[in-house]
């Protein structure tokens, strides 16, 4: 098996964190599945869109008051689950 050149700058840690994006048009709940000092992967179940830059709340288990961040979709997946339930994964790059 060969070994693949890590392009990140910053490791990331496997989280299960709910996360509400802020849109201009709407708030999208998910979960983020990963984060890192510089973004994060999020689990939604509408795409955010790459219009600029998103508000994002993060409800960190370990802390009374919830994060928030500014953030900008880096890359976006949709995704259609075998009982027609649509998801999108995004990597959101903290700004």
């Amino acid at each position: 098996m060969a070994v693949q050149n890590e392009r990140r700058r910053h490791e990331r840690i496997l989280v299960n964190w709910p996360v509400i994006v802020v849109t201009p048009q709407r708030y999208i709940g998910g979960e983020a599945t990963n984060v890192c000092l510089g973004g994060a992967c999020i689990l939604c179940t509408t795409d955010p869109g790459q219009n600029g830059p998103l508000r994002m709340v993060i409800q960190v288990p370990t802390r009374e008051e919830f994060l928030q961040v500014t953030c900008v979709v880096a890359w976006s997946n949709s995704y259609e689950q075998l009982d027609g339930i649509y998801f999108c994964e995004a990597g959101v790059r903290f700004t």
